[in-house]
């Protein structure tokens, strides 16, 4: 199941020691925040929560990952190549894997979710890496200004039963849980468009301990998530330890 599969808060040290180990500045607050809440997922179908089968990484997969990656990036890449596209401004494509990118998911078939940690009025988005490189804000459908402009866009998904990343609804996804796992189904699907519940299978808007905890990722108050989800303050906290309970 979708829930039983994310993690708990990441461990304090450990986020302070992958922060040393990556060895950039420290990370923009909301990809902490990110980790707080949830270290990542194991590697299963089941926590592929952002959409095309991509699973949160906790700390120590984003460690061998960054390793990984970077150390195939010097051995096929030049130092001077390297260096060229490391000085570019956060944002900018680049055809190797690079130490200023932190690999925040991965979808299991080698492509990843990076934070881009370079300078820049786009320091801390969120892009794409995959076999040809990462080829900036313009192309592609997984691209975000922030981690938290990613939880928010999944956060309101989940709300409105529809993923919608451009404006062609080519890529339009749906979410929907069947047997405790969430499914981004292909929106043009005719059998998703039908798709009728049961009592045992729920729209993902119904789980409301995940919306709080998204909401709560993205740095809203308890007056304001209780607002948007239509439910007193005091049944916050009580969906926030719940959720916590069940990771």
């Amino acid at each position: 199941m979708t829930a039983a599969a994310l993690h708990g808060p990441a461990d304090e040290a450990g986020l302070l020691a992958v922060q040393q180990e990556l060895g950039r500045q420290a990370w923009p607050e909301d990809l902490v925040a990110w980790l707080r809440v949830s270290d990542g997922a194991d590697r299963i179908s089941a926590a592929s929560v952002i959409p095309w089968g991509f699973m949160p990484s906790p700390i120590e997969r984003i460690r061998t990952n960054w390793r990984m990656m970077t150390s195939i990036s010097r051995q096929v890449g030049e130092a001077d190549e390297l260096a060229v596209m490391e000085g570019q401004p956060a944002g900018s494509p680049a055809s190797l894997f690079l130490s200023a990118w932190v690999p925040i998911a991965d979808d299991g078939g080698g492509d990843l979710l990076f934070v881009d940690l370079r300078p820049g009025d786009l320091h801390g988005c969120v892009g794409r890496f995959w076999e040809d490189g990462f080829h900036g804000p313009d192309y592609g459908v997984h691209f975000w200004t922030s981690v938290a402009h990613m939880a928010q866009t999944l956060a309101d998904a989940l709300e409105a039963g529809r993923w919608a990343p451009d404006d062609s609804g080519e890529e339009d996804k749906v979410p929907t849980v069947i047997d405790g796992v969430l499914n981004w189904e292909d929106a043009e699907d005719e059998e998703t468009l039908s798709w009728d519940p049961t009592p045992d299978d729920v729209r993902p808007r119904d789980d409301l301990p995940t919306r709080v905890m998204l909401l709560y990722a993205q740095g809203h108050p308890d007056a304001t998530i209780a607002a948007r989800l239509g439910i007193p303050i005091d049944r916050v906290n009580e969906l926030r330890d719940e959720f916590m309970r069940n990771h």
